[in-house]
């Protein structure tokens, strides 16, 4: 099922901000741009609620390759949503590392933040990128 981007940030705005007490289960499917200078991918990521805590499970992908990824997403102290994705690489695209972390503080109203990433070293680290919501691809 998709949900409109607008929709999906609302749900998980709120729920992250009423704890346990928000219903557990299938949220949606949201995705960011990951914006750099270096960068056009974009993340495509369906969100499940358990607990207190978000399960993230989709991809990142641009032209180039497809990454398959996994994370998790929830409430910082601050108030911000700490969200955090695993990927795994099997082309020689980042110089062959394996392992690729995205790592991001979001505002809970706009789901915009900054974010580093991390696919093993030098060209392939970046510290000074930006997730902002973006619309699904097509065929999503």
């Amino acid at each position: 099922m998709k949900i409109s981007p607008t929709l999906t940030a609302l749900a998980l705005a709120c729920s992250l901000t009423m704890g346990t007490t928000a219903k557990a289960g299938f949220i949606g499917t949201l995705c960011w741009d990951l914006i750099s200078d270096a960068f056009t991918d974009i993340l495509v990521i369906d969100i499940t609620k358990t607990g207190n805590n978000f399960l993230l499970n989709g991809k990142m992908e641009t032209a180039n390759y497809v990454l398959p990824a996994v994370g998790n997403a929830s409430s910082n102290v601050d108030g911000n949503i700490r969200l955090m994705l695993q990927m795994t690489n099997s082309t020689n695209f980042f110089g062959g590392h394996i392992h690729c972390v995205v790592d991001a503080t979001l505002n809970p109203e706009s789901l915009v933040g900054p974010a580093s990433f991390d696919c093993g070293s030098g060209a392939f680290t970046l510290r000074d990128v930006t997730l902002k919501p973006a619309p699904c691809p097509e065929g999503f």
